[in-house]
């Protein structure tokens, strides 16, 4: 891993645990204003390290912090849905849905029998 390459990945890391700390969604625009690049040189810079775009990654992150607090702690799924950004316990559920095809519980027990 080059030096720029993690240098870019604990730029990243960093902001999406200040958006978590503020309880506030992760967006692509105020990941590149914190790294001090455009939007698109974002987009090619996730595509080279991390092999998706930012909004995958960005969607990635906030279920991965999801799933840890659901397994880490006794919050309601609605604190769980601020803590991780999502604004609303609906919109968490939509999201975990939409991308697994189940709901935030259901993708937790699921991934723990694997």
């Amino acid at each position: 891993m080059c030096v720029a390459k993690r240098e870019f990945c604990s730029l990243v890391h960093r902001y999406f645990a200040q958006c978590f700390t503020c309880e506030e969604a992760p967006r692509v625009h105020e990941l590149a204003d914190c790294l001090g690049i455009s939007t698109r040189t974002l987009r090619r810079r996730t595509e080279e390290y991390c092999g998706v775009p930012p909004g995958v990654l960005l969607r990635a992150f906030r279920r991965r912090h999801a799933r840890s607090l659901m397994r880490r702690t006794n919050l309601t799924t609605t604190s769980i849905a601020y803590c991780a950004g999502y604004g609303s316990r609906r919109t968490l559920y939509r999201a975990f849905r939409r991308e697994t095809g189940l709901s935030p519980r259901q993708h937790d027990r699921e991934s723990q029998r694997l």
